[in-house]
């Protein structure tokens, strides 16, 4: 069974994640957090190539329910978000072999100059009680690759078409970053080797 948070707000409206298949340690780093203010908000790590927490996705509902505002913060001085790309709906749009299509996704932002926070603002009069929000992001450092820690960066094999971002200037490193949840596509070959994308998602309840 699926670990679950659930948070009220002041007029009692109910907003819960699930870890959607992560442990009780993944439960905690999602943090689900409320006040008892006109919104409630869901706060998850955003991770840059896997390991390296840059920032957090949070998820904020209005007292009415009529729109949903999710917004990406840096929170690591040595980086910065280059572009935004999120899902919020029922079905992450995959290509044949289950991995996030990112330049399918409904809401997308390209950010020059850099910039360490941006938020999205969705229409949250026809939204799903379920909710699958899938938040990538390209963040850059010019710090160099050595000197970060955990990093595991790599390709992560989600399709971009469409959303490719400006080449940096050499002192520049960019990487993609995904809010933290489970694994779009946990797929493996016939040798159990696994092929799926890092790419993850989280799901938030709006009752």
């Amino acid at each position: 069974m699926s670990e679950q948070q659930s948070v009220v707000d002041s007029v009692g409206r109910r907003t819960l994640i699930r870890s959607v298949g992560v442990g009780v340690s993944g439960l905690a780093l999602l943090g689900a957090t409320g006040v008892a203010t006109a919104e409630t908000a869901v706060r998850v790590p955003l991770f840059a190539a896997r390991t390296i927490q840059v920032g957090t996705v949070a998820v904020a509902q209005s007292a009415q329910g009529e729109q949903l505002t999710v917004t990406y913060e840096i929170t690591d001085d040595d980086w910065e978000l280059v572009e935004t790309n999120l899902f919020v709906g029922e079905e992450i749009p995959t290509n044949p072999g289950g991995n996030p299509q990112v330049g399918q996704f409904t809401h997308q932002s390209e950010h020059d100059p850099a910039v360490e926070r941006y938020t999205h603002h969705v229409d949250g009069s026809n939204l799903p009680a379920l909710l699958t929000v899938a938040a990538q992001a390209t963040v850059q450092t010019d710090v160099p690759e050595d000197e970060l820690p955990g990093d595991e960066s790599g390709d992560d094999t989600a399709e971009t078409e469409g959303n490719d971002t400006e080449e940096q200037p050499t002192d520049r490193r960019t990487e993609s970053a995904w809010g933290f949840g489970a694994r779009i596509n946990q797929r493996e070959n016939p040798q159990g080797r696994d092929i799926g994308s890092w790419a993850t998602y989280f799901e938030v309840v709006l009752e």
